[in-house]
């Protein structure tokens, strides 16, 4: 999850720039809210992992 109230569709492009839809198994999630004004975001934040993401096979690749 990425949520940035004044560069989140910045952040975004960028993020989808470097790593194309499909890159993880878990898609990200992109938000524009301050923290503790959206409690959907807030509970998504403190709760445990379930699982870890198995993908993306090297993220450091999109950085050559």
């Amino acid at each position: 999850m990425f949520n940035d109230n004044i560069y989140g569709e910045a952040l975004k492009h960028n993020f989808e720039g470097r790593f194309p839809i499909g890159t993880f198994s878990f898609e990200p999630r992109f938000g524009n809210r301050t923290v503790g004004q959206d409690e959907q975001i807030e509970n998504y934040l403190k709760k445990e992992p379930q699982k870890t993401n198995p993908t993306p096979v090297s993220c450091m690749s999109a950085f050559q």
